[in-house]
């Protein structure tokens, strides 16, 4: 059962109630919920959450950098795949333009990128805002950053 019929079944039950939507047990085991897929199989999930650890200079950028060029162009990294192109988002809290832009195209340039790939990524650094980095633990800091997200989602910048 494709996502559109889920989302019709929950739009139904929502407008129904005007709130929340709340399903009992029988429903909600009734269901036929897709798979979630993935956005590079296998470790990272649609609306799944990834975390990458390591102490300073061990090169987070760059296997950071390759994960997001491996999601935006449908291609691989580290043995793992991306089984299509996804229009991705890099935010960065900290490097400077310059060096991005710098690690970043001696990436691609050691990879065979499609050209609308290039299109399917975007970048937030610091150093290229009218203000500063907003903190995205924060209602505020989401705030500024979902139409963004909602933009690279393919959905139209509410009003």
């Amino acid at each position: 059962m494709p996502c559109e019929v889920v989302r019709s079944q929950l739009e139904a039950a929502l407008t129904k109630q005007h709130g929340l939507v709340a399903l009992d047990m029988s429903e909600f085991l009734s269901m036929q919920i897709p798979d979630r897929g993935y956005l590079l199989s296998p470790i990272l999930p649609v609306q799944g959450i990834g975390i990458l650890y390591t102490p300073r200079g061990v090169r987070k950028t760059f296997a950071a950098l390759s994960v997001a060029v491996a999601v935006a162009s449908g291609g691989a990294v580290f043995n793992w795949r991306a089984p299509m192109p996804k229009k991705t988002l890099y935010v960065d809290g900290e490097m400077p333009a310059t060096s991005m832009q710098s690690r970043l195209s001696s990436l691609v340039g050691g990879m065979a990128i499609p050209p609308q790939a290039l299109k399917n990524l975007s970048l937030i650094t610091p150093d290229l805002q009218p203000c500063a980095m907003p903190d995205l633990s924060t209602p505020n800091g989401q705030a500024m950053i979902e139409p963004l997200l909602q933009l690279r989602a393919g959905h139209p910048e509410p009003h």
